[in-house]
């Protein structure tokens, strides 16, 4: 223990130089800029995943790192000077110059732009703990200062035990033995420590600006998100025991809470659910474990599957949820093996491949190519299918008694990419072993790489989709998959509740936007199959669910408008178009993404055919 506090006393001399000066992290240049610099005036490494930028104490630094995990690293140099406020000549970069409009942004910065704009260090291995030795005692700390020591805390506590946060210190982490009970109680009382000084920290500024503006939303989300990152990853390290310990009474407010069961209502019982972020998981996973709201549905973070101990533990079951199967053994996915794999390689390649046929070829390691510790596993296609036992499938109730008719004898599909991880990897063994015995379903919030090219055999029921051997024939205008229309009717009328939508914030447009996926795609189906009366009918529970006052129309709105043009509700069109040229008038300092937005709205105005939409948009002269 004595270790890991002695650590983060220790001051290297650089740093102690710019402490003892009136040392202001908030006098360094935006990320933007200092990236942005560099692209103008020097060439990338010809891998651009190989270049690192690093915001230290001296000041902004590049460096390049060869080599998985990524953490040694080479050719580093001073690119911005906190002592000068200028920009340093390099020695190790030639001069040169790229368009920034169409570079593709270097892997470390695009994942943690958020992270270098709001921590005053950033970047490189370590630096959380150079954070917490600077501004952990410090009192009246900016809002941006104090949310940055926050994320230190629980980035450095993640770090103790995983790889997960990322620029990891190697000497400061834990040598954990596998499986679950695997820290000390000295090492899970260090854990904790950093953990909930973090929590107390983003309490602490929810209180102190309760509008504070995260990446997942207001800070008050983020800090219970942190609270059951804690939860989560005390399950899969430790028990479930000591992860109950961290939980609290009326975390999440009514909205979240009631989102969370809307979520869960969408799955078939024991299902398996996929999400994707962190506002479509903790809040789901809270109802769980809180509250005991259905247990039976195994919940699976996507991001998370990249981990093997996550792995380990949805292969125990958890809560009330069976076991998550799958075709391979612990050896399959152990540490960093199979992280990613080939899907597209010229090599032994078949035209179409079985699922089944697929992993007994991967799992075989004479099939994979290299040498050494380097060699990787590929699939001999990209091609796959799955024959459909139609007896089977009528026997467990598989399809929807109205799509019966449609179920197909084969499922075939394509991976679009030339490789996946291993999460998807997981989610591939899964479809392969389960054999229909559990409805598999991915959340609509997640995204279209998570359906790896399967999209067209998965039917939106409420907010999630589920898996089932019927092809999308239906005419969805709005996005992809198919949509079981009588359930999904069901679940919006009679078993979805709307409590707490008046709360909704901004962060909270991740279920916004799934919300708004399912009822137009729903009312666009009922109009396609001359259903007006319905089709009206959900458009006006979605106009009474979410009101201009609870939440600003904006272009997104249109959709639902050109469904009330199409059903000749005129009138009921034009209020919403107006609402959202009204709305377009308040922006005071648009983006560019407003400007797009606008002028697309602009250009398809006449459609609606009102004098006092044009009055309004004129108006506007961005």
């Amino acid at each position: 223990m004595k270790f890991y506090f002695i650590a983060i006393l220790i001051i290297i001399f650089p740093f102690h130089f710019y402490a003892q000066k009136d040392f202001n992290p908030q006098n360094f240049p935006s990320f933007k800029s200092v990236e942005e610099h560099f692209y103008e005036n020097y060439n990338a490494p010809e891998d651009d995943d190989l270049l690192y930028f690093e915001k230290r104490p001296e000041g902004y630094f590049v460096a390049i790192a060869f080599e998985y995990p990524y953490d040694v690293r080479e050719k580093r140099e001073m690119l911005w000077s906190y002592e000068t406020k200028s920009f340093q000549q390099l020695k190790s970069y030639l001069s040169g110059s790229a368009d920034i409009k169409n570079l593709r942004r270097v892997r470390h910065s695009t994942s943690n732009t958020h992270e270098f704009n709001y921590c005053a260090f950033a970047g490189y291995p370590g630096w959380q703990l150079d954070v917490i030795e600077y501004f952990g005692e410090k009192e009246n700390l900016p809002d941006t200062i104090l949310y940055g020591l926050a994320r230190a805390y629980t980035t450095h506590a993640t770090n103790l035990i995983s790889n997960r946060g990322g620029n990891i210190d190697k000497e400061k982490q834990f040598d954990l033995p596998k499986g679950k009970n695997s820290l000390s109680p000295e090492q899970l009382k260090i854990y904790r420590e950093y953990f909930h000084a973090g929590h107390a920290t983003f309490k602490k500024l929810s209180e102190q600006n309760p509008d504070f503006e995260t990446i997942v939303g207001k800070n008050y989300i983020k800090y219970c998100n942190e609270v059951m990152n804690t939860f989560l990853q005390l399950l899969y390290f430790q028990n479930e025991e000591e992860a109950r310990k961290e939980l609290k009474p009326n975390l999440y407010n009514e909205f979240y809470i009631n989102a969370a069961k809307n979520y869960l209502n969408s799955c078939p019982p024991n299902a398996i659910l996929f999400t994707y972020g962190d506002n479509d998981t903790y809040p789901l996973l809270y109802v769980q474990a809180q509250l005991g709201f259905r247990t039976d549905v195994l919940l699976v973070n996507t991001s998370l599957l990249q981990l093997d101990r996550y792995i380990d533990h949805l292969r125990k079951g958890v809560f009330d949820a069976p076991a998550y199967p799958l075709p391979f053994d612990a050896s399959f996915y152990e540490g960093d093996k199979n992280n990613q794999v080939y899907t597209n390689l010229p090599r032994n390649k078949k035209e179409n491949f079985s699922l089944d046929e697929a992993f007994q070829f991967i799992k075989n390691e004479k099939n994979h190519f290299g040498s050494g510790m380097k060699k990787v596993a590929s699939f001999p296609s990209n091609n796959f299918f799955i024959e459909v036992n139609k007896k089977s499938i009528l026997k467990k109730n598989i399809v929807p008694s109205s799509q019966l008719e449609n179920t197909v004898d084969t499922i075939k599909w394509t991976i679009p990419q030339n490789y996946i991880l291993k999460n998807d990897l997981a989610l591939l063994g899964l479809i392969a072993k389960n054999n229909w015995e559990r409805p598999i379903c991915i959340g609509a919030t997640c995204r279209k790489s998570v359906f790896l090219g399967m999209e067209d055999y998965f039917h939106l029921e409420g907010l999630a989709y589920r898996f089932y051997p019927v092809k999308k024939n239906q005419e969805t205008t709005y996005l992809m998959g198919g949509i079981n229309v009588e359930e999904s009717f069901k679940k919006i009328t009679e078993d979805f509740t709307w409590n707490g939508i008046d709360k909704i914030e901004s962060g909270e447009k991740v279920y916004f936007t799934s919300y708004l996926i399912l009822f137009t795609q729903l009312a666009n189906q009922l109009t396609i199959q001359d259903e007006n009366e319905k089709a009206e009918q959900i458009l006006d529970i979605f106009i009474k669910t979410f009101p201009n006052e609870v939440i600003e129309y904006d272009n997104s709105f249109g959709l639902i408008a050109d469904l009330y043009l199409q059903l000749e509700e005129i009138e009921k069109a034009k209020k919403i178009a107006i609402q959202i040229a009204e709305n377009f008038t308040k922006i005071k300092n648009p983006s560019q993404w407003n400007i797009n937005t606008f002028y697309r709205f602009k250009s398809q105005a006449h459609k609606y055919n009102s004098q006092k939409l044009n009055r309004i948009l004129e108006k506007i002269s961005w």
